[in-house]
């Protein structure tokens, strides 16, 4: 077992620059508490994602401090899906971010190979982040929640206003986006 959790360590350090991490293992949760790179994103996609922050301004559904939004960028042969939904904190479906983007007070941790395309770009800037993973993973009310989010997408299809061609987008937050469209 103490085998098992030195090579889990060891793979999910090898993402993060040296000394920017700290990953541990218990019986109970693999945690990552440590600093991504800060990253922008183009104008065509900032919209979205301040859209998406202003359809829970007030916070009741996702509070700062309990939840953040994942985004997963794919590209691969002159395709681009984004898949934007939330997630938890201390109840995190993965560990394996590479970088955030930070609107307001929301974060959004970014994961798969977006730092390859010019829709994102880095800063300077470091952002502190403590996330947690349970093992094993078990569902509860607010992982159902979540999940009936996917039954009535906020946006789903093909966004066609960026540079670089269309992107397959797949945003799950739970409320309706005003004024964007997609193409089925």
């Amino acid at each position: 077992m103490k085998l098992f959790q030195i090579v889990l360590l060891l793979t999910f350090s090898t993402w993060q620059c040296k000394g920017q991490s700290k990953i541990a293992a218990d019986s109970n949760f693999i945690s990552f508490q440590g600093k991504l790179k800060e990253f922008k994103t183009d104008s065509c996609l900032i919209n979205i994602m301040r859209a998406i922050v202003d359809a829970d301004v007030t916070h009741l559904n996702y509070p700062p401090k309990l939840f953040y939004y994942e985004l997963e960028f794919e590209g691969k042969e002159g395709t681009k899906e984004i898949y934007i939904n939330p997630s938890r904190w201390l109840k995190s479906s993965t560990v394996d971010y590479k970088g955030i983007i930070r609107i307001g007070d929301m974060s959004f941790l970014c994961k798969g190979d977006f730092m390859n395309d010019p829709l994102f770009r880095e800063t300077d800037r470091y952002v502190e982040v403590s996330l947690q993973r349970p093992k094993p993973y078990r569902y509860d009310s607010v992982d159902v929640k979540i999940e009936m989010f996917a039954r009535n997408p906020s946006l789903m299809g093909k966004y066609t206003f960026c540079k670089g061609g269309p992107i397959d987008l797949y945003i799950l937050v739970g409320k309706k986006l005003e004024g964007f469209e997609t193409i089925k």
